[in-house]
């Protein structure tokens, strides 16, 4: 069992997607790229995503976490290679069963993005007490 001390301090990273995104949204309509269901409870504390290469008309890349329709966080206008762009210090409660997605928009249709990594860092928390 984790103490609360214990419990602030790990951070656990999920990788919720891996690979070559070759397709996606444009500006005005993101595509799901990754669908998950929450294992536990826990706090998201961050949100993170990188890429190794891009191609196509100028390229950059918008994600937004989404429980339901509700945007939790967004990373706009990934534009470099090698670069990691992150939103930290999030406390976003999350309850095991809950359903989960990022969701992606490139500037031109034609834009692609090789070494995707999209990583959610969690926090978790205590189960509730039983009565």
């Amino acid at each position: 069992m984790f103490t609360d001390l214990d419990r602030q301090m790990l951070v656990v990273p999920f990788t919720v997607f891996a690979g070559a995104l070759t397709a996606v949204g444009s500006e005005t309509t993101k595509d799901e790229i990754a669908k998950w269901t929450a294992f536990s409870n826990c706090l998201i504390t961050g949100f993170q995503a990188t890429y190794t290469d891009e191609a196509g008309t100028t390229p950059a890349l918008d994600l937004t976490l989404e429980r339901g329709t509700t945007v939790l966080s967004t990373l706009a206008q990934l534009t470099t290679n090698e670069t990691s762009a992150r939103n930290s210090g999030l406390s976003i409660p999350v309850s095991a069963g809950d359903l989960l997605n990022v969701k992606g928009a490139a500037v031109n249709t034609d834009n692609t993005f090789d070494g995707l990594l999209i990583l959610i860092e969690m926090q978790p928390l205590p189960p509730a007490p039983s009565i």
